[in-house]
């Protein structure tokens, strides 16, 4: 900061980073730092009265509860998925231990113990289980990189999201946990109906009537799962659907944005940052599809920059200290973002320097001017 931020009181926008000594707790620095907000509204009022401080973990700031309950839900939601699929699979491998049967006595008359075929069935599922996995996990990389390269926003530590060995640790686990659970399912019901050990009722349907209730079981379960997906996924469509209704403000249709940084040792000083900004804003603006052209230091939806203010000649309740989300923005910004502009004027290039000049949203405009006209209207700024 090139001024002076110490006799600077009233910059409510500022976050402080620190680190805690070993054996405090983010609750016991949380404590502190209300003790001390509370002795400086007493110190000074002005400026501090009904403010305080909250202290949050980095992980916490970083992530925060929307990031977590998304990743849980779509955790669920692909939990689902696999149940689902480990059904499917059970079925068919009951169907096919079912079509079977002659073969399974056969060999058990031929001297094949119980085990032998147990331990057939589980190969089998293992096979199925780990094909599978190979085939998810060279799905997931791909996945994953398309995801990364697409390079969603609001997702924290994008760049180091990937398939490690925790994940692949946790994918074998899951494949022979599911190797076991599917194997098994077939082997309980050919050891309830005998199948190991005689051939009655090898022409009966469907394996007779065991067969049928975990066939039945089964079915019902993979039916209410699916159920519950389609439910879920319909709400959430329903709720992506409304969140794309909602209208933000600003008209994104047919605009275009970048970034510009400059190098801090060709523009060390401000008039030369000045220069190049107005440079590329002129010769944005000058070609021939553009039809408006602005800069700004945040984009809508895009970052705060809280700062504090009074508004001159209007006596407001004691203690209240009003507060907004501020952005720097040239001339043609409004009209480039696709924001209306309600009363008033637009900004101009003369007003900077001696004559600076704010515009305000309506919902600033209607907390603190609903009683007069805030057009003309002095905002102090601490």
């Amino acid at each position: 900061f090139d001024f002076d931020i110490a006799g600077s009181r009233g910059a409510h926008y500022l976050r402080v980073v620190g680190r805690l000594v070993d054996g405090a707790t983010v609750e016991s620095a949380d404590a502190q730092m209300s003790t001390l907000t509370r002795s400086l509204s007493q110190e000074y009022p002005s400026t501090n009265e009904g403010w305080g401080a909250t202290v949050v973990d980095l992980h916490g700031m970083l992530v925060g509860d929307t990031v977590r309950q998304t990743l849980f839900v779509l955790w669920g939601a692909v939990g689902f998925v696999l149940l689902i699929t480990c059904v499917n699979v059970a079925n068919l491998f009951l169907a096919r231990t079912t079509a079977r049967r002659v073969e399974f006595a056969v060999r058990s008359a031929l001297g094949a113990g119980r085990s032998r075929l147990v331990r057939q069935m589980l190969a089998e599922s293992s096979v199925v289980s780990v094909m599978s996995a190979m085939l998810g996990v060279g799905l997931a990389v791909l996945g994953v990189r398309v995801l990364v390269a697409l390079n969603p926003a609001n997702i924290p530590r994008l760049n180091e999201v990937g398939i490690d060995g925790v994940a692949l640790a946790v994918t074998l686990g899951v494949t022979l946990l599911i190797a076991l659970v599917v194997g098994l399912v077939p082997v309980a019901q050919a050891r309830r109906s005998g199948v190991f050990a005689t051939v009655r009722d090898i022409s009966s349907v469907g394996g007779g009537r065991q067969g049928h209730s975990i066939r039945r079981t089964l079915v019902v379960l993979q039916v209410a799962v699916a159920v519950m997906v389609v439910i879920g996924s319909g709400l959430v469509m329903r709720s992506l659907w409304r969140l794309q209704s909602v209208d933000p403000g600003f008209d994104i249709t047919g605009a275009s944005v970048f970034d510009v940084s400059a190098p801090r040792q060709r523009y060390p000083d401000y008039p030369q940052l000045r220069e190049l900004y107005g440079r590329v804003l002129a010769e944005i603006a000058a070609l021939p599809s553009v039809t408006a052209a602005g800069l700004t230091n945040l984009l809508p939806l895009g970052g705060d920059l809280r700062f504090s203010f009074t508004p001159v000649s209007l006596d407001l309740p004691r203690g209240e200290q009003p507060s907004g989300l501020m952005r720097t923005v040239t001339p043609g910004y409004f009209e480039a973002i696709g924001i209306p502009l309600l009363r008033g004027r637009g900004f101009d290039d003369s007003d900077r320097g001696d004559h600076p000049v704010v515009i305000i949203n309506e919902s600033l405009a209607d907390r603190y001017f609903s009683d007069t006209d805030p057009l003309g209207r002095q905002l102090s700024r601490f």
